[in-house]
């Protein structure tokens, strides 16, 4: 059904059915900003105008480096709205590695989140003979803005005044480089067919609702963020929310609450930690609940796996266990709201996958497009 459409295809019939609903947010300076779905497509549209009157075109290819910014994603909308092809860089590579992608990639435009990125560029930029313009998102450190090879984001918006949907179904949407830090790059071409027919997958698995909000926690040249903040929001039209830096997106998911996760493996093992620490430094009345209450979901999950049938008694423990301990402890983490959540590119260890459910939390080892989020590089020859 929607592996027949593409990804701005979509974002143009969100708009057109439901407006004013939220598309994202981003929390700045403490404040959680919304970008409506209406919204969200005119500045694509804009922006996208914009890249047609610097000399972007179909088949051109398009760079984004930085968080998970709404600005991005909506250049990266833009490119492929005019036939382009998208490429996410990891926003801890070194400029050498950049260099390189941006020269294999054939990248003629990089859209760069602030001014430490831009200097990333900047340092390679004579090395790489096809990039001819440099867009930065925000205003901060801002440095050069009447050069020719650097623009603001309000710029190129300012210089568009819309424009036509050239996107097909077919065309390369993203290509995925691995991040290896020597050696030869690898990477994979993914089409605007390939990541709709892997968010089809997850809808038909999964419990995803219009209604869902999920944080976006994963870099964006990782498969699974391309999956869950692009494929799969714009599919069902559910919200995302970016947190303000990597290093407070655990206090803003918190506050967000969502309903569906992909998150990396390392923040599941942390919140194991976090909850062990938290447990430890409760009042003595609170520990020994928790703990008591922490091994009575210890014992029903176990007989749940191996299928055995839970005895009323055990059952009324943990019914108990989930009002004065666990409901609670989710509700700390931010996650009282979750319904599911899985990892992207790694494998679940089973205790994990174990811990998560006892404490009344759907983390699943593995989703229906697992496969695809963990590509089989192939070598990126020149």
């Amino acid at each position: 059904m929607k592996a027949a459409t593409t990804l701005p295809r979509l974002l143009q019939r969100n708009a057109a059915s439901f407006g004013s609903r939220t598309a994202m947010r981003e929390k700045r300076g403490g404040i959680w900003q919304v970008l409506s779905w209406s919204d969200y497509a005119s500045l694509v549209g804009r922006f996208a105008g914009g890249l047609a009157t610097y000399g972007f075109a179909r088949g051109d290819r398009l760079a984004v480096i930085g968080d998970n910014r709404p600005r991005l994603y909506v250049a990266m909308l833009a490119a492929q709205s005019l036939g382009g092809t998208v490429v996410p860089l990891w926003p801890d590579a070194e400029s050498d590695w950049i260099g390189q992608v941006l020269n294999h990639a054939d990248v003629s435009i990089v859209i760069a989140e602030d001014a430490e990125q831009v200097e990333k560029i900047s340092a390679v930029n004579d090395r790489v003979p096809l990039l001819r313009l440099v867009v930065q998102t925000t205003a901060h450190g801002m440095r050069q803005i009447e050069q020719d090879w650097l623009k603001s984001f309000e710029t190129i918006v300012a210089a568009g005044s819309g424009s036509t949907d050239q996107s097909e179904p077919g065309d390369v949407a993203l290509v995925l480089y691995d991040h290896a830090t020597s050696g030869d790059i690898h990477c994979k071409e993914l089409s605007h067919a390939a990541l709709l027919a892997a968010a089809e997958t997850l809808i038909a698995t999964e419990d995803v609702r219009q209604s869902d909000e999920t944080l976006a926690w994963l870099p964006m040249a990782w498969f699974g963020d391309a999956l869950s903040t692009l494929a799969l929001s714009l599919s069902m039209g559910f919200t995302c929310n970016c947190p303000e830096h990597p290093e407070t997106a655990r206090r803003d998911l918190r506050e967000i609450g969502p309903t569906i996760l992909i998150a990396p493996l390392r923040v599941w093992e942390d919140m194991l930690t976090d909850i062990d620490v938290r447990s430890a430094q409760a009042t003595r009345l609170k520990r020994a609940l928790f703990r008591l209450f922490r091994a009575v979901a210890d014992r029903v999950e176990h007989q749940r796996e191996a299928g055995e049938i839970v005895a009323t008694p055990l059952k009324l423990k943990h019914a108990l266990g989930e009002v004065l301990a666990l409901a609670p402890m989710r509700d700390q983490l931010g996650l009282r709201r979750l319904r599911w959540a899985c990892t992207a590119g790694q494998s679940l260890p089973p205790r994990v996958v174990h811990d998560f459910r006892a404490l009344g939390i759907g983390l699943k080892p593995s989703h229906g497009a697992a496969e695809l989020a963990s590509p089989a590089w192939e070598p990126a020859h020149a």
